[in-house]
């Protein structure tokens, strides 16, 4: 079910409806942009990805969420589905609203417009959204208004100005108030001759009606906030009570003012109630996709994503609240919208389905669980509210939380050691099989945290066998690689132009390497090595130490052998799909796992170094995987 602005309020009913029947729900969104200038890298610690993280969700909008509910039936062992598409655009409704900037990426907008992303649709009917304190905000100013106005119509009348300075008029719109006050007085007349309004001026006169005759209201001019004030302020001193003046706004956005014939006090208390609940009902129209999204929050779901964490991040940015700088704050946060996540990726690449895909890509992966020894259950569309399984539509948010709730279903099955034929039990937050999953999201690109929990603290990874160099910018990645060649197997991660982190073999080879670099720094001045401990001490950045420590691995622990590294020692920053299923012929995007060689590999080519002269035990075929996740189109 594709959602706007004009079918949203009619949806979210439906939705309080089905969310509360739900088993589970799953999400997916599609961004603005992706990356900023601040790169992830393979030893960011999870309080410093969730940093960046942070700064990411600032920099770009969220432009369509999927959300898909998945209902139980115990009769065919199976599930309903409703999937709904939301557009979302930031747009002001309200008077006082925030006027967001939309920040984007040429890349990611060609990526969408190449699958079908129709921009015309978000621009001309997404849905708005405030987060609950802006409206908190909106809302005590609406009612301390309308309290102003009630006070002033009881003592004063509609339109009284109370102890507002008077404006000068100036002499050149002094003839737009003369057409105006004409007007006015033509209508009074009229309205007292037979109670209606007179016919319009003539053609050009600025003062003059405009809109449909006969309605008893006098609709003018369109013109700027001062104007308006100088008619409110010249025909409240012409014509004082007689009558009752409100602004609105055409069809076109532009605001004039509209002129009315008072009647009794309490006829005009009512047009003046009418007018509040209005604007009462523009304000919970504003509010938009922050109400689903509090729905979810108290129906207290199981939420479901794949690779969700920015999703995460950027939904709570968004629709909630400012993101804190605390980690731990932002736990709490998350726990507080979506009581119980679970991500898909991690139960694809963890436990006991470790290795049982050869892609955990989203696309990938739903082929996989519905191949020929099939575990996914019988899953039926509510009429209105699915999508034709011929048809991908991958990258259109619905069509994405819909097959992320596939490989949910299809995944618990694995996990429960069943297939398709075998009768599916309910998922939910208190699904046993799910104990080890829940609360976790997958840490993208991180080769020694395996997830962001929620619930706990992540482990905290030793890295001695990790040294930091710092050297001239005209160095490449086969500089490093011959610096270093007599110590093994070594993997090179970049920060910028001159900084690197390089992750050799064993513990005691980087000590030993530190130790002899250090000597010949002091003499050639051309770089400089730290251990990661004195690193990480000097940018502020050490963690705590962890009761439950990852040991010092016993080989490259970046996953990725330097012989690798040299055989793409001249290629850009690598990009990937985020299913294998996409025809060649359309481009990649970068997304939050993208692996960024060194910005220097761009600038010349070199010959690659020779092999290392002490090779080291061959890498974990887990560990390779993890830094390769998500690229299967290295093109």
């Amino acid at each position: 079910m594709e959602v706007t602005i004009q079918n949203f309020s009619e949806q979210l009913e439906v939705l309080k409806t089905v969310i509360k029947d739900a088993s589970f729900l799953s999400i997916d969104c599609e961004f603005t942009g992706l990356h900023t200038q601040r790169s992830v890298h393979v030893f960011d610690s999870a309080a410093e990805r969730y940093d960046k993280l942070r700064e990411f969700s600032q920099e770009f909008l969220v432009i369509q969420v999927g959300l898909c509910t998945f209902q139980y039936d115990k009769e065919k062992s199976g599930y309903l589905c409703r999937a709904f598409n939301f557009f979302t655009c930031p747009r002001q409704i309200l008077r006082g609203s925030p006027d967001r900037i939309f920040r984007c990426q040429a890349s990611s907008l060609q990526f969408l417009s190449q699958h079908g992303f129709d921009f015309n649709k978000l621009f001309a009917h997404g849905i708005p959204y405030l987060k609950p304190a802006e409206v908190e905000r909106l809302s005590k100013a609406l009612e301390e208004r309308h309290a102003v106005q009630m006070e002033a119509l009881a003592q004063n009348g509609a339109n009284a100005e109370g102890n507002r300075p008077k404006a000068a008029v100036p002499k050149e719109i002094q003839p737009f108030v003369d057409d105006v006050l004409e007007s006015v007085e033509r209508f009074l007349k009229a309205a007292d001759d037979d109670g209606t309004p007179s016919a319009p001026p003539k053609e050009g006169e600025e003062g003059g009606i405009k809109g449909d005759e006969g309605d008893g209201v006098l609709h003018l001019a369109e013109c700027d906030p001062f104007r308006r004030k100088l008619i409110y302020q010249e025909v409240k001193a012409r014509f004082g009570e007689a009558v009752v003046m409100e602004t609105q706004a055409s069809v076109g956005g532009a605001r004039h003012v509209v002129v009315r014939r008072a009647g009794p006090v309490s006829q005009q208390t009512a047009l003046l109630e009418e007018k509040q609940r209005k604007e009462m009902a523009d304000l919970e129209k504003a509010h938009g996709f922050g109400r689903l999204l509090e729905v979810v929050a108290q129906s207290g779901k199981l939420v479901v994503g794949h690779n969700m964490v920015l999703d995460v991040v950027h939904l709570l940015s968004q629709f909630v609240d400012d993101l804190p700088k605390d980690y731990q704050e932002f736990k709490s946060m998350v726990k507080a919208t979506f009581p119980g996540v679970v991500d898909t990726k991690l139960l694809a690449t963890e436990g006991a389905l470790k290795d049982v895909f050869s892609s955990t890509m989203l696309g990938a992966l739903v082929k996989q669980l519905g191949g020929k020894s099939s575990s996914l259950p019988p899953i039926e569309f509510v009429p209105g509210y699915g999508y034709d399984s011929v048809e991908e539509k991958l990258h259109e948010a619905g069509y994405d939380a819909y097959i992320t709730g596939l490989c949910m279903a299809g995944l618990c099955q694995r996990l429960r050691g069943k297939g398709s034929e075998s009768p599916a039990e309910e998922i939910n937050a208190r699904s046993a099989v799910l104990k080890p999953y829940l609360n976790r999201m997958y840490l993208m690109q991180s080769m020694d945290i395996p997830s962001l929990e929620l619930d706990r603290d992540e482990v905290q990874p030793v890295r001695d066998h990790v040294l930091h160099l710092t050297f001239p910018k005209e160095w490449r990645t086969s500089d490093l690689m011959q610096l270093l060649h007599s110590y093994g197997y070594v993997t090179v991660h970049w920060l910028n132009d001159t900084e690197a982190l390089v992750a050799l073999p064993t513990a005691s080879l980087a000590a030993q390497a530190a130790k002899q670099l250090k000597n010949q720094q002091a003499a050639q001045k051309l770089y400089r090595v730290q251990t990661f401990a004195e690193f990480a001490g000097r940018a502020g950045k050490q963690d705590s130490p962890s009761a439950k420590p990852f040991p010092s691995v016993d080989t490259a622990a970046a996953g990725v052998t330097a012989t690798r590294v040299e055989a793409d020692e001249t290629a850009v920053p690598r990009k990937r799909k985020r299913s294998s299923s996409l025809g060649s012929a359309i481009p990649t995007i970068p997304e939050e796992d993208e692996i960024s060689d060194s910005p220097n590999e761009r600038k010349a080519k070199k010959k690659p170094q020779p092999e290392p002269q002490s090779p080291a035990k061959p890498q974990p075929k887990a560990q390779l995987d993890k830094l390769f996740e998500e690229n299967d189109d290295w093109s």
